[in-house]
């Protein structure tokens, strides 16, 4: 065989490796290819048209509104026929679409928990309404077909700041859609503040929050424990409410919750006040009493059926003590300025008791008391 036939041959081999080798390559490419895309959400965009369209019905952001999927029709013959129409959160109004959240009766798949927004079914009048917040769908005018309800501007206000706080942590997430005012609203948890529990145009109340380990009476945020047991609730102007407080939001039930935990606890601290009312002695405050073995006391008070003071060799009373009823009169009264300085050092310490408003009654009445009658002053 001449050279030239074994180049010609040698030639035409490496044509037809390289042509398999073409072919192999495309078809990998177009598998996967055809994989990304089966991977990817539908995207209804193609939808979307252009010039201005005409709504079927009046349509407005907050409006929840039956649609027909906005799909195309060859993506639309992969959905059953009896899931191809779905309520859909109207947030924006187009010239020829809106822009609306997914929504569903049920919790939906492959959606984090910190994506769904729940509107309750008492506002829907059907039922229960999980919103996918993660994408907001373009929906052609022709693709609405009825609309369910309209959902109050402070429902949209906590989706708000729902997406605010999401999109805190990804700034690529969806950031304050609805058209409404940002505003506190029952159930926010704001930074230095606690829980609101009540609010209106000029004030709202706000429950004070304190770390603790354990979730009896109390609601878990930011993987953390926050208990309001014996906790303040204070008054804030509703103009003062600012985004950067929001840590946090919990729902209308736990709100329920902590109104009705904080009400009993505030009757209970009632019904402890009640017990310790001042009632008549045969003593008087400051009067010195010893017992069977000469150890001396001074009374101070009787409530709820016993009498309290503290041993007169204590240098600085701090706490208070049952007297035995069993104590006798010396007929000795501690000095005015004596006993004033040991009320003064027992209000002090026990200034979260329910003792705490007798003693400040007392030290009332013995500045208010002309001098020579001071140290008469009965319990």
């Amino acid at each position: 065989m001449s050279l030239e036939s074994k180049r010609t041959r040698m030639k035409s081999g490496f044509l037809f490796i390289c042509t398999v080798i073409r072919s192999l390559f495309h078809n990998h490419s177009s598998f996967r290819k055809k994989a990304e895309l089966s991977s990817q959400p539908l995207s209804p965009t193609p939808l979307v048209r252009t010039g201005i369209a005409t709504l079927p019905f009046p349509v407005k952001p907050g409006d929840l509104v039956w649609c027909l999927m906005p799909l195309s029709e060859k993506e639309l013959k992969t959905v059953p026929e009896g899931h191809r129409i779905r309520p859909y959160w109207i947030a924006q109004v187009k010239n020829n679409h809106v822009m609306g959240f997914y929504c569903s009766s049920k919790p939906i798949k492959q959606c984090a928990e910190n994506s769904i927004f729940v509107i309750p079914g008492e506002v829907t009048g059907l039922c229960r309404s999980y919103v996918d917040l993660r994408q907001l769908h373009p929906i052609p005018f022709d693709y609405l077909l009825e609309s369910i309800c309209f959902i109050p501007e402070p429902i949209q206000n906590q989706a708000n700041k729902w997406m605010f706080l999401q999109h805190r942590k990804d700034s690529k997430r969806q950031d304050q859609i609805f058209p409404v005012p940002l505003m506190p609203y029952p159930g926010d948890i704001l930074k230095n503040k606690g829980v609101v529990l009540r609010c209106d145009e000029q004030f709202y109340t706000a429950i004070k929050m304190a770390a603790n380990q354990n979730l009896t009476g109390g609601i878990k945020t930011r993987n953390q424990y926050l208990s309001l047991i014996h906790q303040p609730i204070h008054s804030y102007f509703t103009a003062s409410f600012k985004a950067d407080e929001l840590v946090g939001l919990v729902d209308s039930s736990t709100v329920f919750r902590l109104e009705k935990n904080h009400s009993k606890q505030k009757k209970q601290a009632k019904d402890k006040e009640k017990m310790y009312q001042m009632q008549p002695s045969r003593f008087r405050c400051g009067e010195i009493l010893k017992d069977l073995y000469d150890q001396e006391y001074v009374f101070l008070f009787a409530a709820n059926s016993h009498h309290y003071g503290y041993p007169l060799d204590d240098f600085i009373p701090i706490q208070l003590t049952c007297l035995s009823k069993k104590l006798s009169s010396s007929f000795m009264h501690l000095p005015l300025e004596d006993l004033m300085t040991d009320l003064q050092s027992l209000s002090e310490h026990l200034e979260k008791t329910p003792f705490i408003a007798i003693l400040k009654h007392l030290q009332k009445k013995l500045y208010s008391q002309p001098e020579p009658c001071r140290c008469l002053l009965h319990g």
